[in-house]
């Protein structure tokens, strides 16, 4: 009697499950493909981690996160992962895999060094790079000089010979020039900028930081340069700090632009921050000599106060 009432309760179970239109043998979804929010990654060497997240997509038909993935990275002394949580090591590549059921995502990660910015967050981009996202762009004026960046971030330039009609220089924050990019950097709230600088075999009254803005109605515009020696800086052969106060700047003329003062352009600048070489004396000649080089680093942008400001902000890809 006992077994006939199991076999009577079980039959009972099956026709309500019938009635009420429920499956007792329901076979749960499978993974069909796993998705990184993030397929390639720009990290600075001392960037904070950066986290990507999976989306699973399934035999039903549906999504949703994944959390329980296993991850992985083919070059460890580049980048580390962990749960999705990515952090930067060297400078370097690193392919981070994440794997799910047979299933897998990867993220190319590239590491590159900081840069001579204080600002961690301000990233770069060098002339002749494909940018994606790069809020300024470095880059050697009519081939008058180059540059290199060091692991911790250190930028040596060298001067390779001056164009013809001017002294040429260095950009380290200029205005993407790539199509589609638009706005410009906003000085609005910029006060001073400063930086680190040290050279064996160029004098301080040979290079002077360089800004240039547009106006804001018309296709005129402004530059100005501080020559070092004129910011009170005499000797840089060790690491020297330079202040730049931006309340004096003037316009001394840009080439082939109408006048437009400073102190109404300040949302305009197209190039933040370039050193120009000195000593130009015409038609490719000057006091410098090819291979003269010096040493920048902590590039930084301040209001009234000493605060940071992150002046790229309207600079949209």
């Amino acid at each position: 009697m006992r077994k006939s009432g199991m076999v009577i309760a079980l039959t009972a179970v099956a026709v309500m499950a019938v009635l009420t239109g429920c499956n007792l043998f329901v076979k749960a979804p499978t993974l069909e493909a796993l998705t990184a929010s993030k397929t390639t990654l720009w990290l600075f060497s001392n960037q904070a981690p950066a986290t990507v997240t999976l989306t699973g997509t399934w035999s039903d038909n549906s999504q949703s996160v994944v959390t329980d993935a296993t991850w992985s990275s083919a070059n460890t002394s580049v980048a580390t992962v962990s749960n999705g949580v990515i952090t930067p090591h060297a400078v370097g590549t690193a392919t981070i895999t994440a794997t799910k059921d047979s299933k897998t995502a990867t993220v190319a990660v590239t590491v590159v060094a900081p840069g001579p910015f204080a600002d961690a967050e301000l990233r770069y981009y060098k002339d002749g790079d494909t940018p994606t996202t790069e809020k300024v762009l470095m880059a050697g004026w009519e081939g008058s000089g180059s540059f290199a960046i060091a692991d911790d971030g250190v930028l040596t330039a060298t001067f390779l010979g001056y164009p013809q009609w001017w002294g040429g220089g260095i950009a380290f924050a200029q205005k993407p020039t790539v199509a589609g990019v638009t706005g410009n950097f906003d000085f609005s709230q910029v006060a001073s900028v400063s930086f680190d600088i040290k050279s064996a075999n160029i004098p301080a009254s040979k290079l002077g930081y360089f800004i240039q803005w547009l106006s804001p109605t018309d296709g005129n515009g402004g530059e100005h340069v501080v020559w070092l020696n004129d910011a009170n800086i005499t000797d840089i052969s060790d690491w020297t700090t330079v202040t730049i106060n931006l309340s004096s700047v003037a316009n001394d003329g840009r080439y082939g632009k109408g006048a437009e003062d400073y102190a109404n352009a300040k949302a305009y600048v197209d190039t933040a921050f370039a050193i120009r070489w000195g000593g130009y004396t015409g038609q490719f000649t000057g006091d410098l000599t090819a291979n003269d080089s010096y040493q920048i680093r902590n590039i930084a942008f301040k209001d009234a106060s000493g605060n940071p400001v992150k002046f790229w902000t309207n600079i949209a890809y």
